[in-house]
């Protein structure tokens, strides 16, 4: 599908509009982004896991952000074929998606709630809140790059990655083992193939603060030496592993 010219500046004021909500002068966090790749990046994280909330409509869920687990009786009307996939919460907070733990015998489904919102700066709100929660603050740091922010969401429990044998999260720490390592990888290459999109895209968005500042171009990122999959900028069906 081709997007509008317009998309991409129109979302990443959005995403500029909805980080001064999540993150108004408190905290030592300032309200605005440290620079443009701050934005780009987020947005490329969320392109990765569900286009942006394109992926699936109506729910404006950036970034495959969970919500909550199913409740005994939800589990028991799932198995039971009464409550599926697409259907909402009753406050319609949440929507339901199957999602997967990666095992040695292959990806394991489950059933989870993952957040809805009314609109989109609200979907980007929460999606931020929880972005810089589960990474640190990855995208803000100045030389920030699609393998550090992936790291450090890794680390936090953002995702899981298709590789089985990680350590819980808690309990990692360098260097990662060779499953973790491949985890990271797969996602880093994953934005940065998004952010070799948005990037140019937003090549003349008038960000306002540091307009001077150049876009990290994402073929010079290092990764490591393991394959990006082409699977990994499709729609998620279901998405990586978030946190609720």
């Amino acid at each position: 599908m081709t997007l509008p010219v317009l998309y991409w500046p129109e979302l990443a004021a959005d995403y500029l509009a909805a980080y001064a909500i999540a993150f108004p002068s408190a905290g030592g966090i300032a309200s605005e982004p440290s620079h443009r790749n701050a934005i780009i990046l987020a947005c490329s994280v969320a392109e990765h896991e569900t286009n942006n909330g394109r992926a699936w409509p109506g729910t404006w869920n950036f970034g495959a952000v969970q919500l909550r687990a199913l409740t005994l009786q939800e589990a028991y009307a799932y198995n039971a074929g009464q409550l599926k996939v697409g259907d909402f919460t009753p406050s319609r907070d949440g929507v339901l998606h199957v999602d997967t733990h990666p095992t040695a015998n292959g990806p394991q489904p489950y059933p989870e709630w993952f957040a809805a919102f009314p609109n989109r700066v609200a979907g980007i709100v929460h999606f931020l809140h929880v972005l810089w929660q589960d990474s640190d603050c990855a995208p803000d740091a100045l030389d920030a790059t699609p393998f550090s922010v992936a790291d450090a969401m890794y680390q936090r429990g953002y995702y899981e990655g298709r590789h089985s044998g990680a350590r819980q999260v808690g309990k990692r720490s360098y260097p990662l083992t060779a499953p973790e390592q491949a985890n990271v990888t797969d996602y880093a290459n994953a934005v940065a193939a998004c952010m070799a999109t948005i990037g140019p895209a937003l090549a003349s968005w008038d960000y306002g603060r540091d307009q001077n500042v150049t876009t990290v171009d994402a073929r010079e990122l290092p990764t490591a030496p393991l394959p990006f999959y082409v699977a990994d900028t499709l729609p998620p069906g279901p998405p990586d592993d978030e946190p609720a």
